[in-house]
Order: structure tokens, then C-alpha cells, then sequence
């Protein structure tokens, strides 16, 4: 019997979706799969905002100067590589970006495990921990953004919807168990944190297996592909706002969030950024 030939979806960014034709134990579909991965990301990443905070104000005791610094340490790759790491997944695939970039972040909290375990934790070690973090936060969000197109199956409005719904609320999730640090210790979180990480590997190679991403062969310099994608955002009038909004946010709130609030135990420095959140949310 002749087999049913595998449909295949190109985008334009140049690369294009294909069904595999091998399927998953469970199961589930690619948007699934995808919101998985999504989710662990963000409770990963909610746990790790608040036991950051709480090392570094609460167990280090460092002054709101040095935490500025720390928080700077965690958003300073992204601000660096993000734009390099989005091209980069035009070529090797956001899929597998995706994933590399989850694995290594899966393995950067275990540095930290160590060194409460060693009682060696150092400003200089929360500084090496935040940049190593940033730099797999930098390469992850290209990635998982540009998936959406070729994984939303026809409906991008939903997936985008389900995909926020799923950030924000897997984020305050993240946000609460964290702020148990205090009572089990920063240890224990920080080895859940690794461990949610790891459902999100296990979502992304569930996910190149159900849809392989075949890339289209590219000449075109990196920084060629950067310069067209600034003339496209600075060139759109609703982009520019939106740029604007977000340099007015970092600049006007988020720095104050994190440099001035955590102070105290972790239960309230969780239910300080959960607030955030909701602000965000809404």
C-alpha cells in the first residue's frame, strides 16, 4: 500500500513545518506539546525570580546597589544575543534551539545546588549564575516565539492566547512555590526549578518528533537579516509604540521591582512580584 505523503508547511522566514510521520506514546498535538514547554519555562523562571532575590538580599545580605547589579547580570545577555540567537534559529531551527537552550538551563541550577550545599555561595557565583541564566533565556525566547507560527495549525490568535494563559499562570504557580525557600530551603526549589526545566525537554523533543522543521538553505548574512528586521520595526508606526512601551517599562518599573522590593522572606517577596504579575496580566 502506497503511504500518504506527509503534508508540509513553509513559512516565510525559511523554514517549513512537516509532519512526522512517527508518533508519541502520548499522544498529544504539537500545540500541546508546545504549551508544555511554555509552561515549565515560565514556573521555572518564577521560582527563579524569587530565590534569586532572596540569595542575594536575604542570605548574601547585599545592598539594593548590588542586587541592581545582579538583576543586571540577568537581563544583560538578552539585551546582547537575543537578536544574534533569533537569526541563529533561522538556520538550525527554533525547535532545536529550543531545546539545546532548555538543557543548559536545566544544568546552570545545580552551580548554585553546589554551592549551598559547599556553604562557598558568593556574590561573584550568584553574578556567573545570573549571566549563564540570561544567555539561556536569550536563545530560548526567539526560539519558542518563532515556533508559534508553523505549531498554531491555522489558529494563531489561539495558541497566542493559550500561550499567555499559560505563561502568567504558570509563572505565579512558580512565584508561590518558591516562596517555601524559607521553609525547605534554597536547595530543595532550586532542584524543582532544574526538574521543571526538564518537562520542558521532554516537551521539545516529544515536539521534533511529531513536526521535523526542514530549514531552507540561506546565504544571507546574519547582521543582513538584523538590519532588515530593524527597518521593518522602526519603519511600522504600532511597532514603534510598542518598543516605546516597553523601554518606558523597563525603565519607569521594572528596575524599582527589582532592586527596591525584595526585602523580607521569600513569602513576601512572592507575593510582591505575583502583584506584578497581575499588573502585567491585566
Amino acid at each position: 500500500m502506497q503511504s500518504v505523503p506527509s503534508p508540509q508547511h513553509c513559512l516565510e522566514d525559511g523554514y517549513c513545518a512537516v509532519a512526522h510521520p512517527r508518533s508519541d506514546p502520548l499522544l498529544l498535538s504539537p500545540r500541546s506539546l508546545y504549551l508544555i514547554a511554555t509552561a515549565a519555562w515560565f514556573m521555572s523562571f518564577g521560582m527563579q525570580s524569587v530565590v534569586f532575590a532572596w540569595l542575594v538580599t536575604i542570605v548574601l545580605r547585599e545592598p539594593a546597589e548590588m542586587v541592581g547589579w545582579a538583576q543586571t547580570a540577568v537581563l544583560a545577555p538578552g539585551m546582547l544575543l537575543i537578536l544574534v540567537a533569533g537569526a541563529l534559529a533561522d538556520r538550525i531551527g527554533p525547535d532545536r534551539q529550543a531545546l539545546l537552550a532548555h538543557i543548559f538551563a536545566a544544568l546552570v541550577p545545580w552551580l548554585l545546588i553546589w554551592a549551598l550545599q559547599a556553604g562557598a555561595l558568593s556574590y561573584g557565583l550568584m553574578i556567573a549564575y545570573a549571566l549563564l541564566m540570561g544567555v539561556a533565556q536569550a536563545f530560548v525566547t526567539p526560539a519558542r516565539d518563532g515556533l508559534l507560527n508553523y505549531i498554531a495549525q491555522g489558529n494563531v490568535q489561539r495558541t497566542v492566547l493559550l500561550a499567555s494563559l499559560a505563561q502568567f499562570s504558570c509563572q505565579i504557580i512558580g512565584y508561590t512555590i518558591a516562596g517555601y525557600a524559607d521553609a525547605v530551603g534554597g536547595e530543595a526549589i532550586l532542584v524543582l526549578q532544574s526538574a521543571i526545566l526538564l518537562i520542558g525537554v521532554f516537551g521539545y523533543t516529544l515536539l521534533r518528533r511529531k513536526q521535523a522543521v526542514n530549514m531552507r538553505e540561506t546565504h544571507a548574512p546574519v547582521f543582513e537579516h538584523l538590519k532588515i528586521g530593524a527597518r521593518t520595526v522602526f519603519g511600522s508606526p504600532v511597532m514603534r509604540i510598542v518598543i516605546l512601551q516597553n523601554i518606558a517599562m523597563a525603565f519607569f518599573f521594572y528596575g524599582l521591582l527589582c532592586c527596591l522590593f525584595p526585602a523580607g522572606r521569600t513569602r513576601r517577596i512572592c507575593w510582591i512580584v505575583r502583584g506584578s504579575c497581575s499588573v502585567k496580566c491585566n
